[in-house]
């Protein structure tokens, strides 16, 4: 972690899939690096919400509350985009919670917990839009070699975000990774759309990758040879 960096993508042990990440050890290493605020966005979940905004206050940490949803595509309802939902107010937490709440009753799509597009624009108020870089919509497209569809996309999710809407990028090392920050850049240019540094984090200590990696096993029904 970089003090001059916030992180606004972060999965917690309450993200059963990925995230080792316990909530009092996050805020506490935050305050030692001098970082002024940091989010939760655990996967179709708000379960640590409690736990995560009390240890943020209890170390002089800003909580910042999101969540990671998968949408319906708006150009191919068969598909999904991932999303990153940041809270702005009150009103965006209920809305988050409202969306998260009918899209579990409705049961899930493929093992997702999918939320849909209608609902998405009739409950957008108060949240901030990050486009994942893996799965979003920009990602998308590009996989499926239809890079003409990524502008289609961005003016879809503008006309429901406005200037909440960010396109997020990352440099890690991942496949196609140089392919999506210029399409990414190429498109905040044209559109006005917002870009944002973001890194998924799923564990806090470089020793902790292996039990990481062992609980996406665990999850996925494989083993570390695989």
């Amino acid at each position: 972690m970089n003090q001059a960096f916030v992180h606004l993508h972060l999965h917690s042990e309450f993200s059963l899939s990925d995230g080792i990440v316990r909530l009092p050890n996050l805020a506490k290493q935050c305050a030692s690096f001098g970082q002024p605020a940091v989010a939760i966005t655990d996967l179709s979940n708000l379960y640590g919400l409690v736990k995560f905004y009390r240890a943020c206050l209890a170390n002089g940490v800003k909580p910042v509350v999101g969540c990671d949803i998968w949408v319906e595509s708006w150009s191919d309802r068969e598909s999904q985009d991932r999303l990153t939902l940041l809270c702005q107010d009150v009103e965006g937490y209920r809305n988050l919670s409202r969306l998260l709440t009918d899209a579990y009753l409705r049961g899930s799509v493929n093992n997702r917990i999918v939320i849909s597009a209608k609902e998405l624009g009739e409950r957008h108020s108060g949240l901030i839009c990050l486009l994942d870089e893996h799965a979003g919509p920009i990602a998308n497209a590009l996989n499926q070699g239809q890079e003409n569809r990524s502008a289609e996309a961005i003016d879809s999710y503008s006309a429901v975000f406005g200037n909440r809407l960010y396109l997020s990028i990352s440099r890690t090392g991942w496949p196609g990774e140089q392919e999506y920050i210029a399409n990414a850049v190429s498109l905040s240019a044209s559109r006005g759309t917002g870009l944002v540094a973001t890194n998924r984090v799923v564990f806090l200590e470089k020793a902790e990758f292996e039990a990481h990696e062992i609980r996406v096993c665990i999850t996925d029904g494989r083993v570390l040879e695989d």
